[in-house]
């Protein structure tokens, strides 16, 4: 099994590890978390929990509310990618996240 810790910056706290599993049937919902003092929380996780055939899940909330649509792939570096996108936009260093349910990452100009 391979671990991997997003890099966020001094201002995130966090817990967890996103996963990868030769066997993904062991991999589970609840895998990382990363949250902000101002109420800012991402969330990551497989979905469904046991499913070799499921995905990673990233949500973003800012106190009860969601910010966008979740982001799903199948690809750890993705998701790794999408939490550290995620956290640096919310940082307010670059770049803009996409309402697409795939999150592309749109760079600005």
């Amino acid at each position: 099994m391979r671990a991997i810790t997003p890099h966020l910056g001094d201002i995130w706290s966090h817990s967890g590890f996103l996963y990868d599993a030769d066997d993904r049937a062991s991999l589970g919902e609840d895998m990382y978390a990363a949250w902000r003092a101002d109420g800012t929380t991402i969330d990551a996780g497989w979905s469904q929990e046991g499913n070799p055939h499921g995905c990673y899940v990233i949500t973003v909330q800012k106190g009860f509310d969601d910010v966008g649509p979740p982001f799903q792939t199948d690809n750890l570096e993705e998701a790794v990618a999408h939490v550290e996108s995620v956290a640096a936009h919310l940082s307010g260093n670059l770049p803009v996240i996409s309402p697409e349910p795939l999150g592309k990452v749109i760079p600005t100009a």
